[in-house]
């Protein structure tokens, strides 16, 4: 009984670490992810420089929401995080930038595009 108890916890453990590493955008730790967010591989990009001049991240989510339901989305959560919106969809925080813009490439499938860059 005990060891079905803890195979249980086990596997609930291993498929919530799965689950929360899918919650922000690859490369970081402090930038949500909307639920149905699909991100591949290829999709991001990014150079981290380790000399202090900076970051380069480029990603690219797919996802069946609405431009209005995906602004909404970052225009909540963002600045809870510390970023302040200058202009809709650029968020700025310390020394980075955050440009989110949308695609609407078919009917049902839609492209986000996330830029964090160093200033």
């Amino acid at each position: 009984m005990i060891r079905r108890c803890l195979l249980l916890f086990s596997l609930c453990l291993l498929f919530a670490n799965a689950s929360f590493a899918q919650m922000f955008l690859p490369g970081t730790e402090d930038i949500p992810l909307m639920p149905d967010f699909q991100i591949g591989e290829e999709d991001t990009f990014s150079i981290d420089d380790t000399d202090g001049d900076g970051r380069l991240l480029f990603s690219k989510a797919q996802t069946q929401k609405g431009s209005a339901e995906v602004f909404e989305f970052y225009q909540k959560t963002l600045p809870e995080l510390g970023w302040e919106e200058t202009k809709p969809g650029r968020f700025e925080r310390e020394d980075d930038i955050l440009k989110i813009s949308f695609s609407a490439d078919t009917d049902n499938q839609n492209s986000v595009i996330f830029e964090l860059i160093s200033k």
